[in-house]
């Protein structure tokens, strides 16, 4: 099941379920949830194929306890960050070696470091813009901010690991 389902189903929920709105989320829903990831990810091993099957489930595991659109977005923010901090590692040590390769191999036109860089930046762009979309398809509403947020996730997840297939490529 994607995480958009299961999101749209926990929103769902949400609506047959009594929960006061007006409650702060509880900080225990995040990080025992971060701990499940990072269990999925040891136990599938170091390949980014198999690491993507572990995309969202702490999100799947937080959503249990979620009964407002707070405690969903608190169900999605723990793991986008850990994708973000393990895409910003990926890419910083991506440019690093691009870079020392570029200047290593000076007679080539080609220039990798570069390339990164911009290829970076417009993946940035494209990565806002579609989640945009997500967001905006429930014109605005609850749904469309957990759409919005499950889109970041997935794309910076997806993208962390692309870069990080590149890294392992790189790497003398």
């Amino acid at each position: 099941m994607s995480t958009w389902r299961c999101l749209l189903i926990a929103g769902l929920t949400t609506a047959l379920v009594t929960a006061n709105a007006d409650e702060e989320p509880e900080d225990e829903m995040t990080s025992p949830h971060l701990e499940v990831l990072e269990v999925c990810l040891s136990d599938v091993g170091d390949t980014a194929a198999t690491d993507q099957n572990c995309i969202g489930v702490s999100v799947y595991s937080c959503l249990e306890g979620a009964f407002t659109t707070v405690d969903m977005l608190s169900c999605i923010e723990p793991e986008r960050a850990y994708w973000d901090d393990r895409l910003n590692r990926a890419y910083r040590s991506l440019y690093a070696i691009y870079t020392q390769q570029d200047t290593e191999d000076g007679f080539s036109p080609v220039k990798l470091a570069p390339r990164l860089r911009d290829v970076q930046r417009v993946w940035i762009t494209w990565r806002d813009a579609k989640c945009g979309l997500a967001y905006d398809k429930f014109r605005g509403g609850s749904m469309g901010r957990i759409t919005g947020a499950d889109c970041h996730l997935q794309e910076t997840a997806e993208r962390a690991l692309e870069l990080e297939e590149l890294l392992e490529e790189a790497s003398p």
